[in-house]
């Protein structure tokens, strides 16, 4: 694990400011695909700060950066599904800790979601209230994992996984990940090949804008021979799935023009070689 530089947040008061903000200083760490911050109250009065709450109030921001790709610029979003409206208030002296994941902030964020690689952080804080200003930034390094097609060699998890969904393509091809948030590895299986790619443990359920179910759509086909890929996933690491919805509904009434709703769902809970649960991701879908 690597330690952020320690950021100081100082208060600048302005000619008319009453009531200055004590210091707040910021430490982190990374670890897998996760920036750990803890929020210390360095003064002598109590500070109330948003936690997560739609962004943290747009005070907090995360750049990424890496050899030869432009800049990732994140910011935070609640999922829909849990809407979350926290403060939290630290006494003289107090601390508080949260943990950011960034490729599912990313793509709350409407970001694409950093891949597999070493990066430059940039965490920057900046509480601007009217005549008071706390502001600063820290550095430190980030090393997202690569996930690795091979035989199980972890124990079989029951938890420590998070379903990642987006749509990929405008023709209604969609991205669905298994995006491991524990602190070790687990092992998943991703997909079946054979007579093309299939899934015996992904559907996805449409609806409409008013919530009217439209249909599930499965990924299981006709098929001989099929060989179980199996991924181990190391801590922040994600294994990606393409589906293309408007093929696999071909045949049967066609996809709805528009935007609907989908439920991506992963259930693994029979297998008892790799991981073993249920999961589930909400996202949107538009489908010219």
């Amino acid at each position: 694990m690597r330690w952020f530089s320690s950021m100081v947040l100082l208060a600048i008061a302005g000619p008319a400011a009453a009531n200055p903000i004590p210091p707040l200083m910021l430490h982190a760490r990374a670890h897998g695909s996760s920036l750990e911050l803890v929020f210390r109250n360095a003064g002598t009065s109590r500070i109330t700060i948003p936690i997560n709450s739609a962004g943290y109030d747009d005070r907090l921001s995360v750049r990424l950066t890496r050899s030869g790709a432009p800049p990732l610029e994140l910011t935070f979003r609640e999922p829909s599904d849990k809407p979350n409206t926290r403060t939290m208030t630290l006494a003289p002296r107090g601390s508080y800790t949260e943990t950011i994941d960034v490729v599912s902030g990313a793509l709350r964020g409407n970001v694409d979601p950093p891949p597999p690689g070493d990066y430059e952080v940039t965490a920057f804080w900046d509480d601007r209230r009217g005549s008071s200003r706390l502001e600063d930034a820290a550095d430190t390094k980030l090393s997202i994992p690569a996930a690795v097609e091979q035989p199980c060699t972890s124990k079989p998890a029951a938890s420590g996984l998070e379903l990642l969904a987006r749509q990929a393509t405008p023709e209604g091809t969609v991205e669905i990940g298994l995006h491991n948030v524990s602190s070790g590895s687990i092992c998943v299986a991703a997909r079946l090949e054979g007579a093309g790619v299939q899934s015996d443990w992904l559907t996805i359920e449409l609806a409409d804008a008013l919530g009217k179910p439209l249909r599930t759509v499965g990924f299981v086909a006709a098929r001989r021979a099929t060989a179980k890929v199996t991924v181990e996933l190391p801590p922040g690491a994600t294994t990606w799935g393409r589906w293309d919805l408007v093929a696999w509904t071909r045949g049967s009434s066609p996809l709805p023009h528009g935007v609907v709703s989908a439920i991506a769902r992963y259930d693994s809970a029979r297998e008892t070689t790799v991981f073993h649960g249920a999961l589930t991701a909400r996202f949107t879908v538009n489908l010219r």
